[in-house]
């Protein structure tokens, strides 16, 4: 007698037999991408390191897997991984960028522009193939569509030549470095980086998009440990538009976070008293940290240690006018004194402890300045007597350390220079020099030729220059004590008030943490730089830090490790022709082409790595889901276990399976039936 329970179990189990084969025959209901493409895995990104949506979100692939070698030893079939390639769950491709492939071991770095990844949603799970023996074409993209328009410049920051590094856009946004090695690449966060030496190394890069929002997102590595007594401000990025519109991100040793600074130069205060002193003719920053002073009376030559809140002099030589540190940390000091004297340049190479004479030069009577310009040369100026009561400007210039002096430019304009004058190269390469009746001239050939920049209204003498690191010119007059700015290498000049008390601004200084300094007849005063966003954290050296910067039109925000950890309004009307440079500022005092100089530690110590810059406002959760995936990939990814292609069968052959298995079914009831009933 036939058990009905076991039969109605075979029957069962034969129907389940059949369902398995038409699910597992050749993949029937996986699409494949390709049956070129032999072998696969399924990629699952884990939703809960996922924050809010993303749509073409670039994913970071980072694994090293046996099955991604070469063969024999594994399953790649070019040894540069180019028939490596992505699709979603419907067989669609996915655009890619392979940033590193190791044959030998399997190691794959590469991005994938995901079409959208979501918190809210399953897990979404896409396909990684490989194995294609029959199409030699590499799969990766070449037209930079791994990042989509809204990204205006992708940098690995991983050397195409010693000299330079590629954006991985379409925008062809390139950075060039300051010299060959300087950064130099090294390991990065991701693939490679770069090492910037804190002394004159930078990248330079020049986008021709205009932005009216911005997000900017990098990873850094500090190489120096904190010190409470140094006030450096490390440049990691500095951006600066055509129309002077300048933004700058550091990192400040003193309070061990990194800082977006702006300033008020409509406000400033009194520094310590220089006891004894007049008028304060210049001003200097030290590589020592040191602030120096050339005065009329007292000591002449005043330091400062402590930002200028108290002043000692170190060196009486009868009325200092002319001040300047050159690259080899000599400092010289020109005097007032008689004309063509021997004794009207001085010298010092240890921190003004002592000075010796450099030469006489010619008919100067005011050494007023000094400048050593991007070539090296030392160039000095001032009031030089023509005849009788005449006195005109005049440059000099030194190519051996100030040993010897030759007369260049000869005659700067037909007024009398007045008191004192003051000499500058700019960012823009050329020479500027003040002369009297409010004028400044403008020298583009070495000052071999001089052109009057236009008068500053009002002034009688213009005593100083200063090039600032938003890019603006200042210029401090008499008599009223004005100062003055120009947001267009002087072809206009505005006048931005005066200083309390002061009639004549003989002196201007911005000091590497970038507070201006401006030295009257009288005292020093000073504006510090606004300090507009200041993270909450403090980190090590030698810790990788991701940092996030977004710019709307009405805030800036700092995003630290992912998380929004500063904010705050901000005007913000756009920014076009943008000059981005890692590394360095724009700020230019003694002819360093127009970046920081490396003695006055701006340059950035520290490595660098996967700088993005995108043209909207990314959200949050945006900037959260990049960190989670950068920092910790194989929390971010689950990799399946290898799947291999199995033809699916014809439609025929589908027609001779369902037929077995009815047939069976059948002829296992029929026989059944037919002994139940006899």
């Amino acid at each position: 007698m036939i058990n009905m329970s076991k039969l109605k179990l075979g029957i069962l189990l034969t129907f389940l037999l059949f369902v398995s084969v038409v699910m597992t025959a050749g993949n029937a209901f996986a699409a494949w991408f390709n049956p070129d493409w032999y072998y696969r895995m399924q990629i699952t990104i884990n939703s809960s390191q996922v924050i809010g949506d993303s749509t073409n979100f670039p994913v970071l692939i980072k694994r090293t897997d046996g099955n991604l070698r070469v063969e024999p030893a594994g399953r790649v079939v070019q040894s540069d991984g180019g028939d490596i390639l992505f699709a979603d769950s419907l067989g669609n491709k996915l655009s890619h960028e392979i940033e590193r492939y190791t044959a030998s071991t399997g190691e794959l770095i590469a991005w994938v522009n995901v079409p959208a990844v979501s918190s809210s949603l399953p897990d979404t799970f896409f396909y990684i193939y490989y194995g294609n023996t029959t199409d030699l074409s590499n799969q990766w993209e070449t037209d930079g569509s791994t990042w989509n328009s809204n990204y205006a410049m992708v940098q690995h920051m991983e050397d195409t030549t010693t000299s330079t590094i590629t954006d991985s856009t379409n925008n062809n946004n390139d950075g060039t470095k300051a010299a060959a090695n300087e950064p130099i690449e090294i390991d990065g966060k991701i693939e490679k980086g770069q090492d910037f030496d804190g002394s004159d190394d930078y990248v330079e890069i020049n986008l021709s998009e205009t932005f009216s929002e911005i997000t900017l997102g990098t990873w850094i590595k500090p190489n120096f440990d904190y010190d409470a007594s140094d006030k450096t401000l490390n440049r990691i990025f500095a951006m600066r538009g055509d129309d002077n519109v300048s933004l700058l991100g550091h990192y400040s040793n003193v309070e061990d976070s990194f800082v977006l600074t702006d300033r008020d130069d409509s406000s400033w205060s009194e520094t310590g008293d220089l006891s004894g002193a007049g008028n304060i003719f210049n001003l200097l920053e030290g590589s020592d940290g040191a602030l120096y002073t050339a005065v009329q009376g007292g000591n002449d030559i005043y330091k400062s240690t402590d930002g200028g809140d108290t002043w000692v002099g170190v060196f009486d030589v009868g009325w200092a006018v002319g001040l300047l540190e050159a690259s080899d940390g000599a400092i010289y000091v020109g005097t007032s004194g008689t004309i063509g004297a021997a004794d009207n340049a001085h010298k010092s190479t240890d921190g003004g402890a002592t000075w010796n004479n450099t030469g006489g030069l010619g008919n100067i009577r005011n050494v007023a300045y000094f400048l050593e310009t991007s070539d090296g040369a030392l160039y000095a100026g001032g009031r030089t007597w023509i005849s009788g009561s005449t006195y005109r400007p005049r440059v000099w210039k030194s190519t051996n350390g100030g040993n010897t002096w030759v007369n260049v430019g000869g005659n700067i304009g037909t007024a009398d220079v007045g008191d004192l004058g003051s000499l500058l190269e700019a960012s823009d390469g050329a020479l500027y020099v003040t002369a009297g009746a409010g004028n400044v001239f403008k020298s583009i050939n070495g000052g071999n030729n001089w052109v009057n920049t236009g008068n500053l209204s009002g002034a009688t003498n213009v005593y100083t220059l200063l090039e600032a690191s938003d890019g603006n010119l200042y210029a401090g007059t008499y008599p009223n004590g004005n100062i003055f700015k120009s947001t267009d290498f002087g072809d206009t000049w505005v006048n931005i008030g005066n200083l309390a008390g002061a009639t004549r601004v003989y002196s201007l200084l911005e000091s590497s943490n970038g507070t201006i300094y401006a030295g009257t007849n009288g005292n020093v005063f000073k504006v510090e730089s606004n300090v507009l966003l200041s993270t909450a954290q403090s980190f090590s050296a030698d810790d990788w830090i991701h940092l996030g910067f977004l710019l709307d039109g009405s805030s800036k925000k700092i995003f630290i490790d992912g998380v929004e950890d500063a904010s705050t309004t901000y005007s913000f009307d756009g920014i076009s022709s943008v000059k981005i440079l890692l590394g360095g500022d724009f700020y230019n005092q003694n002819g360093d082409g127009g970046y920081r100089v490396g003695r006055r530690n701006n340059f950035f110590n520290g490595q660098i790595d996967e700088v993005r810059v995108s043209n909207i406002v990314r959200s949050p959760g945006w900037i959260e889901t990049s960190y989670n995936n950068q920092d910790n990939p194989s929390s971010f990814l689950s990799f399946g276990a290898p799947e291999m292609f199995t033809p699916v069968p014809a439609l025929t052959e589908w027609g001779m399976i369902i037929f077995i298995v009815l047939a069976g079914v059948g002829a296992v009831y029929y026989l059944i039936r037919k002994r139940i009933t006899g």
